[in-house]
């Protein structure tokens, strides 16, 4: 369910793949008459990205989210409590890679819960949430926030870290150009907590999947395309789905929603299951 409700004027059309370029596309959605005036579904009929055609504009992004991160965190402190077991569980994957003290740049640091677990690392953290940042300054006064990425150091940072975050990027492109930029041979790009639309749930339920959202998340990924983004200057490093052993994890339960699905019945609720999520890690060449 989204967590913001921007006004029509605040969003603008996508007219061509945030990918590729493309034009052409097909609708991605089972019924989108249903959903009223909400931005729509679709995919690229060249690369297969999946995308929304209606997004927020670049200069509304700060208005449309001043308060996001600790609004919602108030409104459901169980999902809250979920998301801090995650952090500490997506914090210990990043040390797989990552044992050393280092420079960390991380997009979309909210209220620093995640990025302030890096504590023998400087961390520089971009957040437009305004109060977000000030929350971050208080709770963890060694990360260094900024409210854009022109306004953090150039590096080269020896990782940068997309927490649930790439989705929300306004231009893709624009992203590889400066983790390009500001990282060096060696250097590691971590893209966490991603929605994965390649699994099965984003396959079959669309737009009732749990990680779809019309106005958050403006691109459906998946590791392909994240090659196809990134493969210039970084090579894969490592994929992971995590499931089991998650805060989400309702293995039985979910499994019966999915054979449901399997049985063609049309199953709205909104649930977790394997491969939903992803987590990607780059290197730089």
């Amino acid at each position: 369910m989204t967590t913001i409700n921007p006004r029509s004027d605040q969003l603008s059309p996508v007219t061509r793949c945030p990918l590729c370029g493309a034009s052409e596309r097909t609708i991605f959605e089972h019924d989108h008459a249903l959903h009223g005036d909400t931005p729509c579904t679709v995919q690229c009929d060249s690369c297969r990205l999946i995308y929304m055609d209606r997004v927020i504009k670049t200069e509304e992004i700060a208005s449309v989210y001043a308060g996001y991160n600790t609004t919602r965190d108030e409104r459901d402190s169980e999902l809250e409590a979920k998301r801090r077991i995650m952090y500490r569980q997506d914090y210990a994957y990043v040390r797989r890679f990552l044992p050393q003290r280092g420079l960390l740049l991380d997009f979309g640091s909210g209220t620093g819960e995640f990025s302030g677990l890096f504590e023998d690392c400087e961390v520089h953290g971009i957040e437009v949430d305004d109060a977000a940042r000030a929350h971050a300054a208080i709770r963890f006064p060694a990360l260094q926030m900024h409210a854009n990425a022109a306004s953090a150091p150039h590096g080269p940072y020896d990782a940068i870290v997309f927490r649930g975050t790439l989705q929300y990027a306004p231009d893709l492109r624009a992203i590889v150009d400066l983790c390009t930029e500001r990282t060096r041979t060696g250097s590691l790009i971590f893209i966490l907590a991603t929605p994965n639309a390649e699994s099965l749930l984003a396959q079959t339920q669309k737009e009732y999947w749990a990680l779809a959202n019309a106005y958050e998340h403006r691109y459906w990924l998946s590791v392909p395309h994240l090659q196809r983004l990134f493969g210039d200057s970084f090579e894969l490093r490592d994929r992971d789905f995590p499931y089991l052993n998650t805060p989400y994890e309702r293995y039985t339960d979910d499994l019966k929603k999915v054979l449901a699905i399997a049985r063609g019945e049309n199953v709205k609720e909104k649930f977790p299951f394997f491969g939903s999520m992803m987590n990607v890690v780059f290197q730089r060449r």
